[in-house]
């Protein structure tokens, strides 16, 4: 206490020149019409300023969790899509007793590691098995596809990106049907080849490549990429083709697993089929 009394004695001109400029500024204020008007427009502008910056910090905090609630909501309404539903008709004859089935839902997750410059590159998703995500589960975003899900964790789960020679993902030329492999050879994020095409198909520059839905991984109709080059070497019977992404895997930050609800009834038809033969 006796030291506070010290500093007050000490500084005592300074404290007393400071009230009185406090005084004077309010005075000047209170008994002048213009200088009372640019002091109400000065703080307005700080305290409007002040309460933007304030706003602009909460809205990026709160963002994270706002993107999770439109991940949400885009994976729900997706799996309400025409395309994502399984037709089952009554009648070969009659199309308006057809059913929709859903076939299709999807889990939004984060990406939270990633690469892009390896031989054998992955990805690794925020969410695992507590959010039923599963092995070879296929990995979506809004524009084109990401890979399929390998190590699944109880919060996490790996993904073997596109940019994987481990990845094969069955791609079809949207003009004309015919579908080929979609593998990658390292070269950048942003290209990849298509295999498998028969020279007899024509192919051309610019050409959508979309996904078959041959797999139980991911629906059919998703846009992978264009053709960016076709070329016929001779003696091939099969095109060298380079595929321009649709997608840029080196800045996906969001992204939606998909459930294939069908699964497994597909594989035990299909595992039944197989015997027959």
């Amino acid at each position: 206490m006796q030291q506070f009394f010290a500093i007050l004695v000490k500084y005592s001109a300074f404290f007393l020149f400071a009230l009185l400029e406090l005084l004077c500024f309010y005075l000047i204020i209170q008994y002048n019409q213009n200088q009372r008007d640019i002091f109400l427009n000065s703080s307005n502008l700080f305290t409007g300023t002040l309460a933007r910056k304030y706003n602009d910090v909460v809205t990026v905090l709160r963002l994270p969790k706002v993107l999770d609630s439109i991940q949400l909501e885009n994976a729900r309404l997706k799996a309400s899509l025409k395309e994502n539903l399984y037709v089952q008709n009554d009648s070969a004859t009659r199309v308006q007793d057809s059913v929709y089935l859903q076939q299709y839902a999807f889990i939004p997750a984060r990406v939270v590691s990633n690469s892009i410059t390896l031989h054998n590159n992955i990805l690794t998703l925020d969410k695992g098995s507590t959010s039923g995500v599963e092995q070879d589960m296929g990995v979506i975003m809004t524009n084109g596809v990401v890979g399929v899900v390998d190590q699944v964790g109880k919060y996490y789960a790996t993904v073997i990106s596109l940019l994987n020679s481990k990845s094969n993902t069955s791609v079809a030329l949207k003009r004309n049907g015919y579908f080929g492999n979609l593998v990658w050879n390292d070269s950048d994020p942003l290209h990849m080849s298509l295999e498998a095409i028969p020279k007899h198909v024509r192919v051309e520059r610019g050409d959508t490549l979309i996904t078959t839905g041959y797999s139980a991984i991911y629906p059919s109709g998703i846009v992978v990429g264009t053709v960016e080059s076709a070329t016929l070497e001779p003696g091939n019977n099969f095109y060298t083709i380079t595929v321009l992404l649709n997608n840029d895997l080196a800045n996906v930050q969001y992204v939606m697993i998909v459930k294939n609800l069908l699964k497994e009834d597909r594989q035990e038809t299909e595992k039944e089929g197989s015997h027959d033969q």
